[in-house]
């Protein structure tokens, strides 16, 4: 019997496993919904809208009658959501960052206590 791994940010494998399922049901979750939260309401209104603004458009339309797009005035309010959402989270990525080092600092300070002087200039020389 394999004794349980009970090192790591989450206390061993078997919790990191469920944050890497949660992490994949949630991507899947997001790339499944985004397309409905994005739909156009009305796709014959924005292909007109288009073609006001730009009549060369006029032989592709013809051509392919279910061309259609996001034109800014018709466009679903969830467009906005989804774009300040992703502003928001973007702008978290330094933050993020900085907590990071700042944990890994610390982590490097309680491994130069415990570990031998080799194992933390290794560590040392990854962090650099």
């Amino acid at each position: 019997m394999r004794a349980a791994i009970t090192t790591g940010i989450l206390g061993g494998w078997r919790y990191s496993v469920f944050v890497v399922f949660g992490a994949a049901l949630s991507a899947g979750a997001m790339l499944g919904t985004a397309p409905v939260l994005t739909n156009i309401d009305d796709p014959i209104k924005s292909q007109a809208l288009f073609l006001a603004d730009f009549p060369a458009l006029k032989p592709l339309v013809i051509e392919h009658p279910s061309l259609t797009g996001y034109h800014p005035e018709v466009s679903n309010f969830m467009i906005d959501v989804i774009l300040y959402y992703g502003m928001i989270m973007i702008s978290g990525i330094p933050i993020i960052f900085i907590i990071s080092m700042l944990f890994f600092g610390w982590r490097m300070q309680l491994m130069k206590t415990n570990q031998t002087p080799k194992t933390y200039n290794v560590h040392l020389m990854l962090f650099k």
